[in-house]
């Protein structure tokens, strides 16, 4: 059975992560940022960032859906992450996290869809 104190834990360093990343980001230190989102992913779900982004749908959504059940805060807090990557597979495993969250009926943030087409068309 998946605990929730270990969830918590997921979602708590994937907060921290994308903090670090969005003021790495305004600092001008975009390699510091891909560090920590790369050293996040692999901390949080063992897997590299190369790996996430090379990964088909059903394999990405099996990373955040441990018991076979969609982790919905876990996959918008990875979509979260993954939308700040500079790879636009990146972020396109993002958009695909907020589907799937969207999908399931999941509490998603309120411009989800605008976020979903400007990472599939590559806006920032």
């Amino acid at each position: 059975m998946f605990s929730k104190d270990y969830l918590v834990r997921q979602l708590q360093q994937f907060v921290q992560a994308l903090a670090m990343v969005i003021l790495n980001k305004r600092q001008g230190q975009q390699a510091l940022a891909q560090s920590v989102i790369h050293n996040t992913m692999m901390d949080v779900l063992g897997v590299s960032l190369d790996d996430v982004r090379g990964l088909a749908q059903d394999a990405l959504l099996g990373l955040v859906s441990p018991d076979s059940k969609l982790q919905q805060d876990l996959a918008i807090a990875a979509a979260d992450l993954l939308a700040e990557d500079e790879s636009p597979d990146g972020r396109l495993r993002a958009a695909w996290l907020y589907e799937a969250v969207l999908k399931s009926g999941g509490t998603v943030p309120h411009d989800v869809l605008e976020r979903i087409e400007d990472l599939k068309s590559g806006k920032d």
